[in-house]
């Protein structure tokens, strides 16, 4: 499990932004670094916290704690 905000382990999956936010229009950030660019990073988000990662900082997060199970 990653740690969502380094706070507590919950589960980060794949998300859909135009899934999860549709009533933003599909509008999201990234809680890593502020990016916003859907079209060109992949979403990871933690349901509980309502918390986002892009692909990016998602990865980053991946190697700082490779043994996490982080759901896909």
């Amino acid at each position: 499990m990653a740690l969502c905000g380094g706070k507590h382990a919950h589960p980060m999956v794949l998300a859909d932004p135009q899934v999860v936010y549709r009533k933003y229009g599909g509008a999201w950030r990234c809680d890593g670094c502020g990016c916003t660019d859907s079209a060109r990073v992949l979403v990871f988000h933690c349901a509980q916290c309502n918390y986002d990662l892009c692909s990016a900082c998602f990865c980053f997060l991946e190697a700082r704690h490779p043994a996490h199970q982080i759901g896909r």
